[in-house]
């Protein structure tokens, strides 16, 4: 229990994520840029905080290779998972696309089990799970438009997303095995590295497109920045401390839930009814998962 109270700058990092691009793209800013500079940012926030915090843990991580290995694939992924997800986005698929990639979240809970990270679930963490994820597919598939004559060109960059992420929560998971020790302060070194690796993949996919950093989304990048250091030191504890199953389907499930009642009540957005099944669904699935 000591550990459950990061929940709450996580999910807050969540919203944070969540309506910064949102704000951006509405004031015409490019959101591979816009996540490149905040990657950058939030690199160089980490480096401050693992030099302040913890230097000589730092720097030790960084001569780790099998520390270094999991957090370059942990970060390549998470890039590749964003460039997919951009991708869907300029051919307006983003709906389907974030979806499916929302499933994600499966591989490290089914690897953490057969790996004997976690111990199994009961019956009913299973059934939450399942709800869970069926809600927030009824919240994401409710929310987007479907049209007509549909030829599910972007399933293979569903697909790609979903495999980018997985691989990427999954070694944000694998890094407490690699370093068991308790505290926040024991990661900036893997953090680093993830870092480096997910902005050297974006800034080839910037480079591909043709597009360059747009200085001026600084305000928007620092708190995307902000938001991610804060989401990654919380999850990397919670991971460590918590089962899997209940760090991502509390994470996921209330960040959702959460953006979805705020864009309604505060900012006054319409939803159709299976929307509210899914918030429904997402809510007791959340209940099931925690329950002792």
């Amino acid at each position: 229990m000591a550990y459950e109270w990061l929940f709450i700058p996580a999910i807050a990092s969540f919203l944070v994520a969540t309506f910064v691009p949102l704000a951006a793209v509405r004031r015409q800013i490019q959101p591979a840029p816009l996540a490149l500079l905040a990657m950058l940012l939030a690199l160089l926030l980490t480096f401050v905080m693992g030099m302040i915090a913890a230097p000589r843990e730092t720097i030790s991580q960084l001569t780790d290779p099998r520390l270094i290995a999991v957090a370059v694939v942990g970060g390549a992924g998470g890039g590749l998972g964003l460039c997919f997800v951009f991708t869907a986005l300029r051919q307006r698929a983003t709906g389907p696309v974030i979806t499916i990639s929302s499933m994600s979240i499966l591989l490290p809970i089914a690897l953490g089990v057969s790996l004997g990270w976690d111990a199994p679930p009961p019956w009913w963490g299973s059934l939450g799970i399942a709800l869970t994820l069926a809600g927030t597919a009824l919240i994401h598939l409710g929310k987007s438009a479907r049209p007509e004559g549909e030829r599910f060109h972007w399933l293979p960059l569903a697909l790609g997303a979903l495999a980018c992420f997985g691989v990427s929560q999954t070694a944000q998971k694998y890094v407490g095995v690699l370093l068991p020790e308790a505290g926040m302060t024991q990661r900036f070194g893997f953090m680093l590295a993830y870092y480096i690796a997910a902005v050297l993949v974006l800034g080839a996919f910037l480079r591909w497109l043709g597009q360059s950093i747009n200085w001026r989304a600084w305000p928007f990048a620092t708190g995307q920045a902000l938001s991610s250091c804060v989401q990654f030191l919380s999850m990397l504890a919670l991971l460590q401390h918590l089962r899997t199953a209940v760090v991502y389907i509390s994470f996921t499930g209330g960040g959702i839930v959460l953006v979805l009642l705020i864009s309604a009540l505060v900012l006054r957005e319409r939803y159709k009814p299976i929307v509210w099944l899914g918030c429904a669904l997402g809510v007791a699935g959340i209940v099931l998962v925690r329950l002792k």
